[in-house]
């Protein structure tokens, strides 16, 4: 019966070691992979910087993924704002229908 364990505890470390090494490879793959998006990326920015640069002197701001994200910001203060005024609107909206229905 203790050889069986030994024999047990041996496969298990073989078993172990394999799918250490299987991890190894796949975290080098990650960061392979993550390294060309990275490298992707930067070409890309580098091309829409090229494309853009005109518009962004003239709007002054460096690139256009900072005027992307100063516009993203507007719009979804504004749709807030909007959301806001649709409510009060319908608040008031009530109010008046509770108080000028029932007279």
């Amino acid at each position: 019966m203790p050889e069986l364990k030994k024999v047990h505890l041996i496969r298990l470390s073989c078993i172990i070691c394999l799918e250490l090494h299987l991890f190894v490879q796949a975290q080098a793959t990650y960061v392979s992979l993550e390294d060309k998006i990275e490298e992707l990326a930067s070409t890309i920015n580098l091309a829409e910087d090229q494309i853009f640069a005109s518009f962004c002197q003239q709007i002054n701001v460096p690139n256009i993924r900072d005027y992307e994200k100063r516009q993203l910001k507007v719009a979804q203060e504004e749709s807030e704002a909007r959301l806001r005024f649709d409510k009060q609107i319908a608040r008031l909206t009530h109010a008046y229908d509770s108080f000028f229905g029932s007279v």
